[in-house]
């Protein structure tokens, strides 16, 4: 579960994509807890979060995942200062600003990110993969370092996992 630090008014806001989408008919009744707010800092704003998501319990019955060609889940992204934290299987469930990547590097935006752990002590969690491609790269990522390959990580932490592939088409 992540978020980029832009508003739901954004097109990329994923909020807003979860209340389009996701949250019409009887689902408009459950209760969305939003990782984005106008905080002054995406730091702030990450701690506010993660006060929000422990206030309503600091667990997830279930998650639902997708991984982008260089591996990442949520805003778990390669070379980024924030990775080597958010992978820590030792801190306690919080959610973390992961600044815009340098250099070219993703993200291109500010993002707010669950941790490890919060996975971890999820009841369920669900990755969807599509395409050969992304299938190669799950299994490239499955046999790496944990401490830095998010992928790896679920799997050596017993995250309660289950990965969906779908061919494309």
């Amino acid at each position: 579960m992540d978020e980029r630090y832009v508003p739901e008014t954004s097109p990329d806001s994923n909020a807003r994509l979860i209340r389009d989408v996701l949250l019409q008919g009887p689902a408009a009744a459950a209760r969305f807890v939003p990782l984005y707010t106008p905080e002054v800092t995406v730091d702030r704003a990450a701690a506010v979060a993660a006060h929000a998501l422990a206030d309503v319990g600091g667990r997830f019955d279930a998650v639902l995942l997708g991984m982008g060609e260089d591996g990442h889940i949520c805003s778990m992204f390669p070379e980024s200062p924030t990775l080597k934290t958010l992978l820590t299987p030792t801190l306690k469930p919080t959610v973390l600003g992961v600044p815009h990547g340098r250099d070219g590097l993703a993200p291109p935006q500010e993002r707010l990110s669950i941790n490890l752990p919060y996975l971890m002590s999820a009841g369920r969690v669900i990755l969807g993969l599509k395409g050969a491609t992304k299938r190669a790269v799950f299994e490239d990522q499955a046999k790496g370092d944990p401490k830095v390959q998010p992928i790896a990580a679920l799997l050596a932490n017993d995250v309660p996992l289950e990965v969906l592939w779908t061919e494309e088409g």
